[in-house]
C-alpha cells in the first residue's frame, strides 16, 4: 500500500506540473493584453477601419505612443514640444525611463492619434489605474481627470474609469500625468479602446469574476475564523492559518474592485496591497512547511527571510516618494527574489514530501501548494503579462488555494455532521437499551418479590395438597396443582440467554406479548462469546419479534371477535456445528398475503412501501454471508408467517 501511495504521488506530481504549465501558457497567450491579436499604433498613429473594428470590437492601446518628458501638455500646447521618444505601455514603471539615476517621480504626457472610420460611432475608452493623477483630453476636450497633476496643487487620486464618446476620423488621445507619491509612476497598464458595448461587456465580466472570487475567499475565511474562535488547544493553529490565507487572498482580490468603484489616494491602499501580497507568500510557505513536518531550524530560517522581504516591501511602498529609481529597482529585485525563493522552497518541500514513506500530507493541499509555487515561477518567467478577463497567475493560484481550503472545510463539516448523526443514533440506541435494562430490572425485582411470597406460601400449598391426598381426594389435588401451574410467577423464566443485551430484548418482548395475552414461546441456546456483535443480534431478533408482535396485535384490531388464544409467537435459536446459528420465528397473522416486489417484502403499514424491519435483517444476513427464507402457510384455521435465518462463522 505504501508503495502504491508513493507511486500515485509520483504520477500526480508531473501531471499537475504539466497541466499548470499548459494552463499558464494558454493564459499568457489568450488572456494577455500584450499577446492579444489586434492592430497597434506606429509612431503615434493607429489606423482602424470598420472591418478591423467588427473583427476585434475592442483592442489594447499598447504600442505607438508618443511620450513627452517632464511636461503636462494640453491640446493647445502639444505642438510646441518635440516628442521625447516613442514608447509602449509597460515599457517603464516610472518617469526615469532610460536614466536610472534620475528620479522615478515627475510628470509626462502620452499622445496617440487613432484614425477611425468616417461614419460616427459610439466608442469607449477604459483607463486602468494611472499613477497617480492625470488629465485625459479627447479631441481637444477635457474628458476625464483624477486628482490634480499640477506640481503646485498636486493631489494623487487613483481609480480605473471608462469614458464614452462618439467620434469619427482622426481622434486624438492625450494623457497629462504626474506622480510624486507612488511606487509606480505614469501609465503602467494599457488602456482598452473599442466599441462601447464590447468594452462594457469586457469590463463587467472582469468585475463579476473578481466579485465572485472575493466573495468565495471571504466566506471560506469567515467560516475558518468561526472555527478557530470555537476551538481550544494546539489544534487552533490550522484553521487560524487557513483563515489568514483566505482573508489575505480576499483583501488582495478586492483591490481591483476597490479602484473600479471608487477613487482613492495612494496611501495606505497600495502599501497594504504590496504588503499583503508579500505576506501571502509567507503564509503559504509557513503552511507548507508545517504540513510537511519541516525541521524547525529550516522553517524558522525561511520565515525569517520571508519576514525580511515583507518588511522591505512595506518600507519601499511607504517611503517610495523619497527613493531614487535605483533604490526602487533594488526593492523590486528583492520582491522578485522573494517570489523565486518562495516558489523554489514550496516546490522543494512538495517534491520531498512525495518521496517520503509515511506521507500524511493532505493531497489537495499538496496540489494547491505545488500550483502556487508554479504560478510564482510563471510570473517571473513569462514577461509582459497583463490579464484581460481573469487574474494574475498568483491570484488564480490563490483562488485555487481558497477553493481547496473550501473543499477541506466542507469535507470537515459533512464529516462532523455524519459524526453528530451517528452519535445521536448511538445515544438513542443507548437510551433505548437503558430503558430496556430498567424494564428488565423492574421485572426481575417483581419476580424476586413474587418468589419470596411464593416460597413463604409453598409450605401452605404443600400442606393443602398433602391433606387432600391423605383424604384420597386426588381430583381436588390435581385441580389445585393445575391452578399453581398456571401461575405466571412460576411460568415466566428469569433469563433466556447469557448474552445480556439480547436477553434484555427478549424479556421485553416476552413481557409485552404476555401483557396482551399473546401466547409466546422463546427458546435460545447460543454461545456466550460470538463473533457477531450483540448490536447486530439485537437488530435481527428485535425486528423479527416486533413484526411478529404487530402481526398478532393486528389480528385483534381488525377482528374484535378473534380468540386471543389463537395469537401465537414462537422463537427458537440454536447453534449448529459450533459456528452456525439457526433462527426460526413463527407467528400467526390475519391471513392476508404478504407481497414481495423482488427486492423485499412490502410493509403491511402502507401501500407500495417495503418493510424496513425485514430489510435490516436482510442487510445483516448478507453482511455475514447468511441465508434468509420467508414463508407463509396455512394450518387448519390459523395462518402462519415463518422466517428462517442461517448465519455462518459467528
Amino acid at each position: 500500500m505504501k508503495r502504491l501511495c508513493k507511486f500515485s504521488y509520483l504520477l500526480v506530481m508531473p501531471a499537475i506540473v504539466a497541466t499548470m504549465i499548459l494552463l499558464f501558457a494558454l493564459s499568457w497567450k489568450y488572456d494577455n493584453k500584450y499577446t492579444y491579436p489586434s492592430t497597434q499604433g506606429i509612431g503615434g498613429v493607429l489606423f482602424l477601419d470598420q472591418g478591423e473594428l467588427e473583427e476585434s470590437p475592442y483592442l489594447f492601446l499598447i504600442h505607438g505612443w508618443n511620450y513627452y518628458a517632464d511636461v503636462l501638455l494640453t491640446p493647445d500646447t502639444i505642438s510646441a514640444f518635440p516628442v521625447t521618444e516613442n514608447v509602449f505601455i509597460g515599457q517603464y514603471n516610472g518617469f526615469e525611463h532610460n536614466h536610472p539615476k534620475a528620479s522615478p517621480h515627475g510628470a509626462g504626457s502620452w499622445q496617440l492619434t487613432i484614425v477611425l472610420p468616417k461614419e460616427e460611432q459610439a466608442y469607449a475608452l477604459h483607463i486602468p489605474e494611472i499613477f497617480s493623477s492625470y488629465r485625459l483630453y479627447i479631441n481637444n476636450r477635457l474628458a476625464l481627470s483624477q486628482g490634480c497633476p499640477d506640481l503646485d496643487k498636486y493631489s494623487p487620486r487613483i481609480k480605473s474609469d471608462t469614458v464614452y464618446f462618439t467620434a469619427s476620423g482622426e481622434t486624438q488621445l492625450l494623457f497629462a500625468v504626474a506622480d510624486y507619491s507612488g511606487f509606480y509612476s505614469g501609465i503602467v497598464y494599457p488602456p482598452i479602446f473599442g466599441l462601447s458595448d464590447s468594452v462594457t461587456d469586457l469590463i463587467q465580466s472582469r468585475a463579476l469574476f473578481e466579485i465572485f472570487v472575493f466573495s468565495a475567499a471571504l466566506c471560506v475565511g469567515v467560516f475558518y475564523l468561526s472555527t478557530a474562535v470555537t476551538m481550544h488547544g494546539q489544534k487552533i493553529w490550522l484553521p487560524s492559518l487557513f483563515c489568514a490565507i483566505c482573508l489575505c487572498s480576499a483583501c488582495i482580490l478586492i483591490f481591483p474592485l476597490f479602484h473600479f468603484f471608487m477613487d482613492t489616494g495612494v496611501q495606505p491602499w497600495y502599501t497594504a496591497e504590496f504588503f499583503l501580497r508579500a505576506f501571502l507568500l509567507l503564509l503559504v510557505s509557513l503552511l507548507t512547511g508545517i504540513l510537511t513536518n519541516t525541521a524547525a531550524r529550516w522553517l524558522k530560517l525561511s520565515m525569517a527571510l520571508s519576514a525580511l522581504a515583507c518588511i522591505a516591501t512595506l518600507l519601499a511602498s511607504l517611503f517610495a516618494p523619497y527613493y531614487s529609481a535605483e533604490v526602487l529597482k533594488g526593492f523590486s529585485f528583492i520582491s522578485r527574489c522573494h517570489k523565486l525563493f518562495t516558489a523554489l522552497w514550496i516546490l522543494f518541500l512538495t517534491l520531498r514530501q512525495s518521496y517520503r514513506k509515511n506521507a500524511n500530507y493532505p493531497k489537495l493541499i499538496f496540489a494547491a501548494s505545488l500550483i502556487f509555487s508554479l504560478s510564482l515561477l510563471g510570473e517571473l518567467l513569462l514577461p509582459l503579462f497583463d490579464p484581460i478577463r481573469f487574474g494574475w497567475f498568483s491570484e488564480i493560484s490563490a483562488v485555487f488555494f481558497v477553493f481547496v481550503l473550501g473543499i477541506a472545510l466542507w469535507s470537515n463539516i459533512t464529516s462532523q455532521y455524519r459524526k453528530n448523526v451517528l452519535m445521536t443514533l448511538q445515544m438513542y440506541q443507548r437510551n433505548a437499551q437503558i430503558a430496556l435494562q430498567q424494564k428488565h430490572y423492574e421485572e426481575l425485582t417483581e419476580q424476586m418479590e413474587q418468589m419470596r411470597h411464593f416460597r413463604h406460601d409453598t409450605r401452605h400449598h404443600f400442606e393443602t395438597i398433602l391433606q387432600l391426598l391423605k383424604n384420597n381426594n386426588t381430583a381436588e389435588a390435581e385441580r389445585y396443582l393445575s391452578e399453581l401451574a398456571e401461575d405466571s410467577s412460576l411460568s415466566t423464566p428469569l433469563s433466556f440467554c447469557s448474552i445480556y443485551p439480547l436477553d434484555v430484548l427478549l424479556r421485553y418482548y416476552y413481557a409485552k406479548a404476555q401483557s396482551q395475552h399473546i401466547a409466546i414461546t422463546i427458546q435460545v441456546a447460543l454461545a456466550e462469546e460470538l463473533r457477531i456483535p450483540s448490536s447486530d443480534l439485537c437488530v435481527i431478533f428485535g425486528n423479527l419479534l416486533e413484526n411478529a408482535y404487530e402481526a398478532c396485535e393486528r389480528m385483534y384490531k381488525e377482528n374484535k371477535d378473534t380468540d386471543r388464544r389463537r395469537a401465537e409467537i414462537y422463537l427458537q435459536a440454536q447453534m449448529s456445528g459450533g459456528h452456525m446459528m439457526k433462527l426460526e420465528v413463527r407467528n400467526t397473522y390475519n391471513g392476508e398475503e404478504v407481497v414481495s416486489d423482488g427486492e423485499g417484502y412490502l410493509s403491511s403499514k402502507g401501500k407500495d412501501r417495503r418493510g424496513i424491519g425485514l430489510q435490516s435483517v436482510q442487510a445483516i444476513t448478507a453482511k455475514y454471508n447468511g441465508v434468509l427464507e420467508v414463508k407463509q402457510k396455512k394450518e387448519g384455521e390459523s395462518s402462519w408467517f415463518l422466517v428462517q435465518l442461517f448465519l455462518g462463522r459467528i
